[in-house]
């Protein structure tokens, strides 16, 4: 229907999307979801058994999209995104990924050498990301003046309704997190997530909120060690910016041409052991 209607959309469109970010104000009708259970298994009755699919104004696409390109633009023009990024990002995909991930195995393991890898798992990671937090780390990257300020007023003050059997719910105020089924959620989560590899030697690849951590040692107790170490600076982390590890789908794995023995390979107690045990 909108299609049909562009040649007489598109004038007041134009004036209207230019007005909101010239006052650095995104309408409030913009900003209401409207979720769609959708049933994956078991108890029917079970929220939890319910993948919530969020539905958002389409003419809300038109400034995200706007933003969207100028902010991707700004941070890889700049470099301002961790380089061994593939999620949502251009010309990458989880194939980069997997092909880089198995090759520094496989240079490990050829290499003779004890291959300890982690892949950690965070909670509802785009649920819990904190505006003020994402704001600030927005702003160390260069967005500043009308740019902030316009996503800033696009986070608040959002909400969200569930529709189920042709009933419409109450309005619920969301406070945190980046809005689901969004153009422009998933680029400011990787903005969020950009500084956690900081301070960590070993190789570091990520997805969105899918990490995964390789290291490689002559010994298998020294790469355990060395692992655990960065596992906490991760955990440091995600307490610090309120996204926390979910240590149930954390799994840990050594890749080894070489026997080793149990003894060699017990770990010392550590915070971190349920990841990596």
């Amino acid at each position: 229907m909108l299609k049909q209607m562009v040649p007489s959309l598109v004038t007041p469109l134009t004036k209207l999307v230019n007005e909101s970010f010239e006052i650095s104000v995104c309408s409030d009708r913009w900003k209401n979801g409207v979720i769609n259970p959708l049933y994956k298994s078991g108890d029917s009755l079970d929220p939890s058994n319910y993948r919530p699919i969020t539905l958002l104004p389409a003419l809300s696409k038109i400034p995200e999209r706007l933003v969207h390109r100028q902010l991707y633009n700004h941070l890889v023009k700049n470099k301002l995104l961790w380089p061994f990024q593939s999620g949502f990002v251009a010309k990458d995909s989880t194939t980069n990924l997997l092909l880089d991930v198995v090759n520094k195995i496989k240079l490990g393991i050829t290499a003779n050498k004890f291959v300890r890898a982690a892949l950690l798992d965070f909670k509802k990671a785009f649920d819990n990301v904190n505006h003020e937090c994402l704001l600030l780390k927005l702003y160390k990257k260069g967005v500043r003046g009308k740019a902030l300020k316009w996503i800033e007023d696009y986070l608040k003050d959002r909400t969200i309704q569930t529709m189920l059997d042709g009933k419409m719910s109450q309005k619920r105020l969301v406070t945190k997190g980046v809005p689901q089924g969004s153009i422009l959620g998933p680029l400011l989560f990787l903005v969020y997530i950009d500084d956690l590899p900081s301070n960590i030697e070993s190789t570091v690849r990520l997805f969105a909120d899918d990490v995964i951590l390789i290291n490689h040692e002559d010994d298998p107790l020294n790469c355990a060690l060395k692992l655990n170490r960065y596992l906490v600076r991760i955990q440091e982390w995600s307490e610090k910016w309120h996204i926390p590890l979910n240590q149930a789908k954390c799994e840990a794995i050594t890749f080894s041409s070489r026997y080793y023995s149990k003894k060699a390979s017990t770990l010392p107690s550590t915070s971190t052991d349920l990841m990596i045990s």
